[in-house]
């Protein structure tokens, strides 16, 4: 078989595990999307509020409470030793003691957890166990994506999605106030019923015994993981405590909205991501550097065409799905749908420290790039309102690319993919950014204009495009 043979088979099957998962993600996400109208409609800016604050918190505790241990998992996995299952169980009652000890903490100081959060007690309380949800899923995800089982993982998304997100419609329907619980009692009561499927299919990966010649393992893997993961979910929350501490948590709830909207961005970035992950090992192992430059390239232009699509339509999409109340804060959506695309970018860098296990650089890449985030919100939300929290967390994308590239390529010296190849495409798409503010003051017109700039970037992202057209007429 031939190269170019090679590459269309190897883009193929990275073409159908993507559309495995990101038919999970997109169903998923329509469902939280189409039920978007309805949620704003029955919760309050404020209201919406506490549940983008939980739910930003969620991500730090996912790191602290579970040490992050869950995540040496799919990295044992790629060891290829014949003792998995034994680590597998060990890992598993480490992880299960520790989230139980945990919550009997939490029931003692909600309190004190309330108060310093900003959060109501009873929402403080869903936090171990939301956490523990998400531990159970992740030893599913990393099994199950390192076997490129993406069709059991697809349709694991749609079933939880659709299920929770239903639940607590149904439940906020039948709540006379703090509507927000309904959301939480909802995903969570879904989330436990998840675990019991979980543990069934698992099991057989599992030998309930403990040993400790594992703890160094999952510790030396993991441990230096908690920085990077804690600050990574801390970075999206720094803008949601400050804007609550500097300006109102009804601005939460707008920020949140609009954050919502952009992020749906990470339905195709995830996808692919997701799929390509075991290649990229596969690739590094094998040190096949010419084919992870080939598809690195093609996957960060179809990111960059999404992105553009989105910052063109994200507006009438947040209008299609957000109540009134949540309008005005479309006008940011722009902004973070770049600092999302930089999000993106900063994994193409993250995966070669992350190969090389050397993950304290990737915490304080993490951390550095936290730092100037709190320095530029404090300086610029009085006053740019949450639209100043949108311009910090761009910047701050941005600096992680570049701290995780220098590191990659000049401290730790392993393949790395050319920044100048992402800053030359991205100038194009800072080009197009601009033409895409060009108005008409008429909507058909507007529309029409948009796809036209559209079709226009994508010919200049995939020029062979154009001639596949014109031999299909």
């Amino acid at each position: 078989m031939n190269n170019k043979n090679l590459l269309k088979e190897k883009l193929l099957n990275l073409f159908l595990h993507s559309r495995n998962y990101l038919l999970g993600s997109v169903i998923l996400k329509a469902v939280g999307l189409f039920s978007l109208p309805i949620i704003t409609s029955l919760l309050s800016p404020c209201e919406y509020g506490i549940y983008g604050l939980y739910t930003g918190y969620l991500g730090v505790f996912v790191s602290l409470l579970s040490l992050n241990l869950y995540s040496s998992l799919g990295r044992y996995y790629f060891e290829d030793k014949d003792d998995f299952n034994s680590f597998f169980g060990t890992l598993f009652i480490v992880n299960i003691s520790l989230l139980f000890l945990l919550f009997l903490l939490f029931l003692l100081f909600k309190e004190n957890l309330s108060i310093l959060l900003s959060l109501p007690e009873s929402v403080v309380m869903f936090i171990v166990p939301a956490v523990l949800v998400y531990t159970f899923s992740s030893y599913y995800e990393q099994i199950y994506s390192a076997q490129q089982k993406s069709q059991h993982i697809a349709r694991r998304n749609i079933i939880v999605g659709i299920s929770s997100i239903s639940l607590s419609i149904l439940i906020i329907l039948f709540l006379d106030k703090n509507l927000y619980l309904g959301l939480l009692i909802g995903y969570t009561t879904v989330g436990f019923i998840s675990i019991f499927y979980y543990f069934i299919i698992l099991r057989k990966y599992i030998n309930f015994s403990f040993n400790f010649k594992y703890l160094k393992y999952m510790f030396s893997y993991s441990l230096p993981l908690i920085p990077y993961t804690l600050t990574w979910a801390l970075m999206p929350q720094v803008d949601r405590i400050m804007i609550d501490k500097l300006l109102d948590v009804s601005d939460v709830g707008l920020y949140s909205f609009a954050s919502n909207i952009g992020m749906l961005l990470f339905i195709i970035s995830g996808a692919i991501y997701q799929a390509w992950n075991p290649i990229y090992y596969r690739y590094m192992n094998d040190k096949n550097y010419s084919s992870i430059d080939t598809e690195i390239s093609i996957i960060f232009k179809i990111i960059l065409f999404f992105s553009f699509l989105l910052i063109c339509f994200g507006k009438e999409i947040g209008y299609l799905l957000g109540a009134e109340l949540y309008y005005e804060s479309l006008e940011i959506l722009p902004i973070l749908v770049v600092g999302y695309l930089f999000n993106t970018i900063f994994i193409f860098y993250g995966w070669s420290i992350g190969y090389m296990k050397k993950n304290a650089y990737l915490s304080l890449s993490v951390l550095l790039s936290t730092l100037v985030n709190i320095c530029l919100n404090i300086i610029l939300i009085p006053y740019y309102s949450y639209g100043g929290a949108a311009i910090s967390t761009t910047i701050s994308y941005f600096v992680l690319i570049i701290f995780t590239w220098f590191i990659s390529k000049k401290i730790l010296k392993v393949y790395t993919f050319s920044l100048q190849y992402i800053l030359l495409y991205l100038l194009l798409f800072s080009l197009f950014y601009f033409f895409s503010f060009i108005g008409f003051n008429n909507l058909i017109y507007d529309f029409i204009y948009k796809i036209f700039l559209s079709a226009v970037f994508i010919i200049l992202l995939f020029p062979k495009l154009s001639q596949i057209i014109q031999k299909t007429k």
